[in-house]
């Protein structure tokens, strides 16, 4: 399958993804270039959905110098040890979630990949706050989940913004048998489901998602899910009219 969009969902496929080399980190960006007022509005207020590969011993190192972005790093497999310019430092574990809100602070980080053989693999989102937020950061540790359902790593039900829409997030993982399916229902009016796919292969209404390929849905009342192989999926429902 190749990238496509009609009115309710956008398909990004692993392998049409944008690539950047930057020797010790490798990048696969499903949004490129990154725009802090993004012309696709498919994404809503997602400006970067990257794959970061960190090869063994390398680091990432990044600066924030005022422009509000809350950013969300998801270890997808591996070990990261994060340290930052405000003193704060975590060991992100395989699954575990990172959230930074920058504010309007200047902020530098470094990811860094202890190990010495193998990569660590994370999945690194940047959003715009829905309205002006303090600076924060929120760590949520990898913990044992059964499989056959989605767990909630992340909510937020922050206040309404200037136009009266809830803010509300819900980061979620997932590990499914092959030949299982799940139905996510309840939907939030307005809100879009974006799923990336760290392992596996899942048809989320009728859209086939093998590794590494993301789907955005927006509009729709549910969606089915039909697992054909053993998969471990990451979910993010978030609202479309955050964007100032």
């Amino acid at each position: 399958m190749t990238d496509r969009i009609n009115k309710n969902m956008k398909y990004v496929a692993e392998q049409d993804r944008k690539f950047t080399d930057m020797g010790g980190v490798k990048i696969y960006h499903s949004i490129f270039p990154v725009r802090m007022k993004p012309e696709d509005n498919a994404w809503g207020p997602v400006i970067r959905f990257d794959n970061k590969v960190l090869l063994p011993g390398r680091q990432d190192v990044q600066h924030f110098i005022g422009s509000p972005v809350q950013v969300l790093r998801i270890a997808i497999n591996g070990e990261a040890d994060y340290f930052d310019s405000w003193g704060y430092r975590t060991v992100l574990g395989e699954q575990g979630i990172l959230a930074i809100d920058t504010g309007n602070e200047i902020l530098s980080s470094v990811t860094q990949n202890n190990d010495d053989q193998t990569d660590t693999e994370l999945l690194e989102i940047w959003m715009l706050p829905g309205q002006e937020e303090s600076s924060y950061q929120f760590h949520s540790g990898p913990v044992g989940r059964e499989k056959g359902k989605f767990y909630t790593v992340v909510f937020t039900d922050e206040k309404e913004n200037a136009n009266g829409k809830n803010q509300k997030k819900w980061l979620r993982i997932g590990t499914f048998k092959a030949g299982a399916n799940h139905t996510i229902s309840a939907i939030t009016a307005g809100h879009l489901l974006i799923f990336f796919v760290f392992n596996g292969e899942v048809t989320a209404n009728g859209c086939q998602l093998d590794y590494r390929d993301t789907v955005i849905f927006s509009g729709e009342a549910s969606i089915f899910l039909e697992f054909n192989k053993d998969t471990n999926l990451f979910l993010m429902e978030i609202g479309k009219e955050e964007q100032r």
